[in-house]
């Protein structure tokens, strides 16, 4: 279930990747990185179809939306023994609340998603 969603989330939204700010530390670094992760390891959908510069655009904007989820949430992820757990993870965590952070993503990454740079 949750790998179908973080899949259609990324086929719809394009590729994420999170960016680390200097007051949220290590946790955040770590989470950037797994995000990074999941999110490159994608093999079908909108992200799977992005060029290099696109895609690294694309993760860079989630990253920056995603800093925002709270450090439990961030954990939560983090603390999947596998790539498949985390981004079961990911996923669950993105629909959260009717998909608040799915939403959260698509305004502010809409234009990088779309913009087809290679």
């Amino acid at each position: 279930m949750n790998a179908v969603r973080t899949t259609a989330f990324l086929a719809a939204f394009g590729c994420l990747q999170l960016v680390a700010t200097p007051s949220s530390g290590g946790v955040t670094e770590e989470f950037a990185a797994i995000v990074a992760e999941i999110l490159n390891a994608q093999t079908e959908g909108r992200i799977s179809e992005m060029g290099p510069q696109q895609k690294t655009a694309m993760i860079a904007c989630v990253n920056a939306v995603l800093v925002n989820i709270p450090n439990g949430r961030k954990r939560y992820i983090m603390q999947g023994a596998s790539l498949d757990e985390r981004e079961d993870r990911f996923g669950k965590v993105l629909y959260e609340n009717r998909g608040e952070w799915v939403q959260n993503v698509a305004r502010a990454c809409a234009k990088t998603a779309l913009s087809g740079g290679t």
